[in-house]
């Protein structure tokens, strides 16, 4: 089978956890597979001629949607990959200026009328995007781990014995939304003398403005200096607030994967279903995420225990060669 995989320049990370390796995993599990990536914006339509199946990553726009069009016409079967609601993206995010133009949300509609099959990576978006296309060919494949990129870090029994314990955020300007719905949190996490917290992802003054505290560390590098970046940083801590809305149930659990793969313990709001997993500790607001981080930071008894109930349910349930069965599953009933 030759495989067409439309990459997506802006975001290599949907790239990474999507499309481009769970697709080039994919080919030692499977026989015969062959994949070609098209460029967006330099592809022709001989590059389409040439698989048998394409798929479209979170398609949308007209020129996205002509390209489905002409591939179809091809007689070319279609796949398009969803991450992200975009339907409803939060006024908050810069992008909701352009996803929320109805041109734009018909785009992503008439896609669907061309796709063989739609994967998704949350049951939420299932659930959205049923009302467009047919049940039983949307299927849900989360986003895993990739354990031969980043193996589960070793971490050190005596780890909780440092003086000063390191909180982490990772983030970029459509969470700062996100960010302040624990705004005294952060005043007092970063206010305590046994603490360092660390924001990745937003621009230094930004930060510096919202938590005087906090350490900064702006971020434009590839994504695989970032997995380089939280591994080094050994963080004890890490948080994940977010708004409690219809775009941020639908996303993936990313942040407490990777911070499971670190070693390192993920807090994150209790309202957002795909957080409720094994290693992540959950909160209800500021105050109570306050008060947790009081008790642990005084003695965490259950640190060791909760990290390696995470990376179980990581090595189970989002072992990127286990999921990849689901992608079999495709490939094969297309």
């Amino acid at each position: 089978m030759r495989l067409g995989i439309v990459t997506n320049l802006t975001s290599p990370t949907t790239d990474y956890y999507r499309s481009v390796n769970p697709f080039m995993r994919l080919r030692s599990q499977m026989v015969n597979l062959h994949i070609t990536y098209l460029n967006p914006e330099t592809v022709k339509w001989y590059d389409f001629y040439d698989v048998d199946v394409i798929l479209f990553q979170r398609p949308n726009g007209d020129g996205m949607l002509s390209m489905i069009a002409e591939a179809k016409k091809m007689g070319k079967k279609i796949i398009l990959d969803h991450d992200d609601l975009l339907h409803e993206v939060n006024a908050a995010n810069p992008a909701s200026a352009h996803f929320g133009k109805t041109q734009v949300k018909e785009s992503v509609e008439k896609a669907f009328k061309y796709a063989d099959y739609i994967i998704v990576s949350t049951p939420y978006l299932k659930e959205f995007y049923k009302q467009f296309f047919e049940e039983s060919k949307i299927i849900v494949i989360p986003n895993a781990i990739d354990f031969q990129v980043t193996p589960l870090c070793p971490v050190s029994p005596d780890k909780l014995e440092a003086k000063i314990k390191r909180v982490l955020w990772r983030g970029s300007m459509t969470h700062i939304e996100d960010l302040k719905t624990v705004d005294t949190f952060w005043h007092y996490v970063s206010s305590r003398k046994d603490t360092e917290v660390a924001f990745i992802g937003i621009p230094e003054w930004l930060g510096k403005t919202l938590y005087p505290n906090v350490k900064v560390i702006p971020w434009n590098n590839s994504l695989f200096q970032y997995f380089e970046l939280i591994k080094n940083s050994a963080a004890h801590y890490a948080v994940f607030p977010l708004t409690n809305d219809n775009f941020n149930q639908s996303k993936s659990n990313n942040f407490a994967m990777e911070m499971l793969v670190t070693g390192c313990i993920p807090y994150a709001p209790k309202e957002i279903t795909e957080f409720n997993v094994p290693g992540v500790r959950l909160y209800e607001g500021s105050d109570d995420l306050s008060g947790q981080f009081e008790k642990a930071l005084e003695k965490d008894g259950d640190y060791f225990n909760h990290l390696q109930a995470g990376r179980k349910w990581l090595l189970t349930e989002r072992n990127l060669l286990t999921v990849n069965n689901k992608r079999k599953q495709v490939l094969k009933g297309i």
